[in-house]
């Protein structure tokens, strides 16, 4: 009698098969594979998938590359996750969510075992939105919800900062969360946040209990945004609050209410941003790169297309411009002719012109072919 509902399940179609799958911890799928001899084969890849996915969801980086490197294919499967925060991704593969999540932490151990076309394609198909799971959480991770109620949460009371900061804290990938609770350097807007590795711990000291406890998963920390909020704090260690190897800094419910954690947060989002476009640099844009010799001939050729405008036109439209875009290559290219790399060479170029978006005179001389050309180049 207690093979029947096993023969049942098998009976239905496959498409229904894999969605009850789905639906199971990856404890029970193993448990109906192990019962079934045909099942076997139909799920183990979708069991392997899943279990993969939720190592990499829950930022237990080890583990993943553990199954990564016994099964590199794994990579190129596509399945299903909730993550801690209760989002769930259909259709997603491991390297997907890493760049959802921006764990680039993540992403740049699965590069180890990735073929780069494969991962160029993947990350074409992520940047596209084609798949669901974007249109229901976006692109990636949105930062701006944390930043703006940590800004918000120093002019208001201490329990409404709880609320307000506590909530969106439930829904940060479990790397911020990593970040927050490492115990060996503070979170705070003196780092770049790139280091070499990452600790994958999710512990604070919650200062309310007087216990260590979990971040996530949330069933473990149900009081969050309801008692307390979290922050990088200090440890009491008799001379004051100081920082401490001995547990980790992050603390719940210290009154100062996270002053630092807003610069650190726009740090560390502006960090896992820029991972994100080198990323795209190297997979998408690599074919399109000129050499050196080839981009500086470009602009030598420019510096004298804008001379001869500049000494034959008539007018005084845009001349002035044309000056200035005509000094700026010159420079770049005695820079260039100092011995600095051409990038090096446009970005001191850059900074002596005082150029930048917020400035008019950016957009007469990043315009047009002077500005495709620079942009190509730093690209």
């Amino acid at each position: 009698m207690e093979s029947r509902p096993l023969n049942l399940l098998n009976d239905l179609p496959y498409e229904v098969r894999i969605h009850v799958a789905n639906k199971l911890d990856t404890s029970d799928l193993v448990a109906y594979a192990q019962a079934s001899k045909s099942s076997h084969k139909l799920f183990q890849v979708d069991i392997a998938i899943n279990k993969l996915l939720h190592h990499i969801a829950r930022g237990e980086q080890d583990l993943a590359e553990k199954m990564i490197r016994a099964t590199p294919s794994l990579l190129l499967e596509a399945g299903e996750v909730t993550d801690y925060s209760g989002r769930y991704f259909k259709n997603i593969t491991a390297f997907q969510y890493a760049l959802w999540a921006l764990d680039s932490h993540m992403w740049k151990m699965i590069l180890k075992y990735l073929p780069k076309d494969k991962a160029a394609q993947q990350l074409s198909i992520h940047l596209n939105k084609e798949k669901d799971y974007t249109a229901l959480h976006g692109n990636h991770y949105n930062f701006d919800l944390l930043i703006q109620a940590l800004r918000k949460g120093r002019k208001v009371s201490y329990e409404s900062w709880v609320v307000m900061v506590g909530q969106p804290q439930k829904q940060v990938p479990a790397h911020i969360a990593n970040e927050y609770c490492r115990g060996d350097v503070p979170f705070s807007k003196k780092r770049n946040f790139h280091e070499s590795t990452l600790p994958r711990t999710l512990t604070f000291y919650n200062f309310n209990t007087h216990v260590d406890q979990n971040w996530f998963p949330l069933k473990e920390n149900p009081l969050l945004g309801v008692d307390y909020a979290i922050s990088q704090g200090r440890q009491y260690l008799g001379l004051g609050w100081t920082g401490g190897a001995s547990q980790p800094g992050t603390v719940a419910g210290y009154e100062h209410r996270g002053e630092g954690d807003v610069d650190a947060m726009i740090k560390l989002a502006i960090a896992r941003k820029k991972d994100l476009e080198e990323l795209k640099s190297s997979l998408l844009y690599t074919k399109a790169i000129k050499s050196e010799d080839e981009q500086l001939n470009e602009i030598k050729q420019l510096i004298t297309v804008l001379s001869k405008q500049i000494n034959f036109s008539r007018f005084n439209f845009n001349i002035e411009r044309r000056k200035i875009k005509l000094a700026f290559l010159q420079k770049v290219v005695s820079l260039k002719d100092e011995g600095m790399d051409l990038i090096t060479s446009i970005m001191l170029a850059k900074e002596e012109f005082q150029l930048d978006e917020r400035r008019s005179i950016t957009a007469g001389v990043f315009s047009n072919r002077v500005g495709n050309l620079i942009n190509s180049i730093l690209r």
